[in-house]
């Protein structure tokens, strides 16, 4: 198999407008069956100077209670529960910023993944994820899926 015929890109967040200090939460991503998931979180604010005071990537057992994981947290300072240095995002000039997290599901990892952002200026965000590797007992039907892999920016 082509590995990229194992791929499916989902929209967590389309695009939306985030307030300073106000936090944005994608929609939970059910990965059972799936061995890697990137997730790209993605600022598109156009024209001006931008920083993000933390993301978040958060999982849980029953799509209920959710636990961060510390390696996957950015921040503007590292500690035990922050593992990523966010810098700031861009200038007026820029182009803007992607965050690509990667969860490897090959061990305890937890089935729902769920990404939150709080920006530090208005904004707006999407958040994407890959997920690729999908293992022969997948429990959810796929047939509908499409293998599209184009991304443009203008």
């Amino acid at each position: 198999m082509v590995p990229n015929q194992n791929d499916r890109v989902f929209v967590m967040l389309h695009p939306v407008s985030a307030t300073n200090g106000a936090t944005i939460t994608a929609t939970t991503l059910d990965t059972q069956g799936w061995e890697d998931i990137a997730v790209s979180v993605i600022n598109n604010t156009v024209g001006t100077s931008f920083t993000t005071d933390s993301i978040t990537v958060s999982e849980s057992d029953d799509n209920t209670t959710f636990t961060n994981i510390a390696a996957l947290c950015g921040g503007t300072a590292t500690s035990a529960t922050v593992g990523v240095l966010l810098t700031a995002d861009k200038s007026a000039v820029d182009n803007k910023p992607v965050y690509e997290f990667t969860v490897r599901k090959r061990g305890a990892r937890k089935r729902y993944l769920k990404v939150a952002v709080v920006p530090a200026t208005t904004g707006f965000f999407t958040v994407v994820a890959r997920a690729s590797g999908k293992s022969a007992n997948a429990s959810a039907d796929r047939t509908a899926e499409r293998n599209v892999r184009v991304f443009a920016n203008a």
